[in-house]
């Protein structure tokens, strides 16, 4: 038995071994135990080093157990979570096949209907307890409108495409406590998203959860003094006069730093050291 296993099938396990569907009962942080805490993060690790982390666009540890910790909270299980939900413009997203299963999962979904062809497609659900179904309709028209029309998804497969957007759109009217503010990949990033026919996404591109910004130092930032006396320093200095006795220091440090006489990083030993470097200069 395998560790991945074991996990699931413990009394204990993060995910109910009782529920055969991948979407059940959603689980907070907030309330997990430091136990099952751990195992996500085992599981994360195990992805990471895994080989189907390798054969796609790779992901870090913590992106994996964010991504986990979401499915989670959508009721998701775990690996079912890593194969729905990817990350586009550092935001979790899950494809329309999740979608889906979120809304039928909640068991208020009362009816469906889907129907259409290259031109359009119409998606009809209707919410147990209201009486009236909410209809939306998406149209190679539309995708004209938002310039979606000539990209390689929508070139290919135009049936497939106008039929998630319509599903998509429609859960979000008739379920917004289950869909919430989730997109699908291809609504954020339709250049870098390739579509199946079931609904999964899965994108070409990854964006890790956490950025950067990059450091540039302080010595980078500063543009180069310019030893105007060819390195002798019994000459007057560039602008010393003009330092008037001290008050412009930063030239002086400038110049100082270039003769080795001052730290960059320590500019309180360079002021005691400026009264030695004055009388050196101008004695």
């Amino acid at each position: 038995m395998t560790t991945e296993l074991a996990i699931i099938n413990r009394e204990d396990a993060i995910i109910p071994a009782q529920q055969s569907s991948i979407v059940g009962t959603s689980l907070s942080i907030l309330t997990m135990s430091e136990q099952q805490v751990e195992r996500i993060k085992l599981l994360a690790q195990m992805y990471t080093a895994s080989t189907f982390n390798k054969s796609r666009n790779p992901l870090s540890q913590g992106d994996y157990f964010l991504i986990m910790l979401k499915g989670l909270e959508l009721g998701i299980s775990p690996m079912a979570a890593v194969d729905m939900i990817s990350i586009i413009q550092g935001t979790p997203v899950l494809d329309a096949k999740g979608i889906l299963a979120l809304v039928k999962s909640k068991g208020m979904l009362e009816d469906i209907q889907m129907d259409g062809d290259e031109q359009q497609y119409i998606c009809i659900m209707k919410r147990r307890g209201e009486s009236t179904p909410h209809k939306e309709i998406f149209t190679l028209e539309d995708a004209k409108r938002l310039n979606l029309a000539g990209k390689e998804n929508y070139q290919k497969q135009p049936k497939t495409m106008l039929k998630w957007r319509a599903v998509t759109a429609c859960a979000r009217v008739v379920f917004p406590d289950v869909v919430g503010g989730l997109y699908t990949g291809e609504e954020l990033d339709p250049d870098n998203v390739t579509v199946s026919e079931d609904g999964t996404m899965k994108t070409n591109r990854h964006e890790s959860i956490t950025t950067s910004a990059p450091v540039v130092s302080k010595k980078q930032s500063q543009p180069e003094p310019v030893d105007d006396n060819n390195g002798d320093d019994t000459k007057e200095t560039p602008k010393w006069h003009e330092a008037e006795n001290g008050k412009n220091l930063k030239q002086v440090f400038a110049w100082a730093r270039t003769k080795g006489m001052t730290e960059e990083t320590n500019d309180d030993k360079a002021s005691a050291e400026l009264l030695n470097l004055e009388s050196r200069i101008m004695g």
